[in-house]
């Protein structure tokens, strides 16, 4: 198992698929929500398409990724890109000699788990109303598109046999991984959230902003605080708002009771490393084996390899 950051590349993904094609090849237009068949390797198959939510009228993109075949379907990863990333960062991901590739294949040689990759709209990947327990987009992810995805990639499930469904998500995708596990229940085994946008101050409020970056240190990029600001801003009206999806407030009432791995790096260029902090000083209550929080040596999405393979060895087993 490589030492290297690997999902330090997320973060240039935007750029490598507009300049690359191994991204999948974005030539193809994916018109009606036809799936967009993407070249594998031999033994793998995956495709992209869209879906229309019928409650938030909103358009999902997704990209899907299948390792082999087997009588017994494969429990399934739902991953969750960074801001201005696309459902098809995961081809530049999913690939030979890429860490988390291998590390898939070794937990289950027969059938590794299925990995489907989740985006709406250029600067979010799931809209997550901030407001109620169970907002449309949400409901429309639960009860809606992962029955179309999983029933598209031919993945047939029973009632009495369900697979074990796990979160991933980076930055943004991670602050979205959080929201999706807090409001979902059981339905998913684990989650692992690496750099998410976990902030312990009002995003409304200049001098909270201003005190943040102090705290932050001279790590912090203000442009990139900036720009999260101005994203939040636009998904939330007010703070009353935000207050409803902030994932301290969320882990202070108790919203995060299976497996959980975040980690963040201590030189994190948005500041999230002093949120994270405060996220593990308020989910203190809840500690045990299954949470681990780590603040890491390096900057965003830094992260301890050896350790982030052993939880995903020992939860994404967890299923059929």
């Amino acid at each position: 198992m490589t030492q290297k950051y690997f999902w330090t590349q997320l973060s240039l993904f935007a750029i490598l698929c507009a300049t690359l094609t191994a991204c999948g090849d974005s030539s193809k237009k994916n018109a009606g929500g036809v799936p967009e068949q993407i070249p594998h390797q031999k033994g793998e198959s995956g495709f992209c398409g869209s879906l229309k939510m019928p409650k938030s009228g909103a358009k999902l993109s997704f990209c899907t990724k299948t390792f082999s075949t087997s009588v017994r379907p494969p429990n399934v990863i739902y991953f969750f890109h960074g801001l201005g990333g696309s459902a098809k960062d995961i081809y530049k991901i999913l690939v030979p000699g890429n860490p988390f590739y291998e590390l898939l294949l070794r937990l289950n040689p027969q059938q590794p788990p299925a990995v489907i990759s989740l985006s709406v709209g250029a600067r979010e990947t799931l809209p997550i109303e901030p407001t109620g327990d169970m907002p449309p987009s949400l409901d429309d992810f639960i009860h809606f598109a992962m029955g179309k995805i999983e029933t598209q990639m031919k993945l047939s499930y029973s009632p009495q046999s369900q697979p074990a469904r796990h979160l991933v998500g980076i930055s943004m995708g991670g602050h979205t991984a959080l929201t999706v596990s807090a409001l979902s229940g059981n339905i998913f085994t684990s989650t692992i959230a690496l750099c998410p946008a976990v902030i312990d101050f009002n995003p409304f409020d200049d001098k909270a902003i201003e005190n943040y970056i102090n705290r932050a240190g001279m790590v912090v990029d203000r442009s990139r605080v900036a720009d999260m600001i101005s994203m939040l801003r636009s998904k939330f009206s007010n703070v009353e708002e935000w207050n409803q999806r902030d994932s301290i407030q969320l882990a202070a009432k108790g919203g995060f009771q299976g497996p959980l791995y975040m980690s963040t790096g201590l030189k994190d260029e948005y500041g999230f490393h002093v949120g994270l902090m405060k996220f593990e000083e308020v989910m203190w209550p809840w500690r045990n084996e299954h949470l681990i929080i780590r603040h890491a040596s390096g900057k965003h999405c830094s992260f301890r390899t050896v350790e982030l393979a052993s939880f995903v060895s020992e939860h994404f087993k967890t299923g059929l």
